[in-house]
C-alpha cells in the first residue's frame, strides 16, 4: 500500500484457485496493455483494476480517478506479467 497525501493505492497480487477468473467476475473490461486484458471496477468510492497471469490475480485498488489507477496497473503490468509466469513455470 502507497500513501500520498490524501491518495491511497495498493496492489495486491493473489494466487487464483481452481476456476478463478476475471472474465464473467463483475470486472469490466477496459483495454488491453502488451496483450494483457484488463478489467475494472468501482466499489465504495474506490477504483479497482485488475488483470490474471497464469497462477495470479492482480489488482490496483486506490482513491484516485478510473483512468488513473487503471494506467497504473497497464504500466506495471507486463513486468509484473513476466515475473508471475516466471514463478509458475
Amino acid at each position: 500500500t502507497f500513501q500520498n497525501g490524501r491518495t491511497l493505492l495498493s496492489l495486491v497480487i493473489a494466487k487464483k484457485q481452481d476456476g478463478e477468473a476475471l472474465d464473467g467476475a463483475n470486472l469490466l473490461p477496459a483495454l488491453s496493455q502488451s496483450g494483457i486484458p484488463m478489467y475494472t471496477a468501482g466499489a465504495r468510492g474506490f477504483q479497482v483494476a485488475a488483470f490474471e497471469s497464469r497462477g495470479f490475480l492482480v489488482y490496483t485498488v486506490s482513491d484516485l480517478s478510473q483512468t488513473d489507477n487503471l494506467g497504473v496497473l497497464a504500466a506495471l503490468a507486463p513486468s509484473l506479467q513476466n515475473f508471475l509466469n516466471q514463478m509458475v513455470a
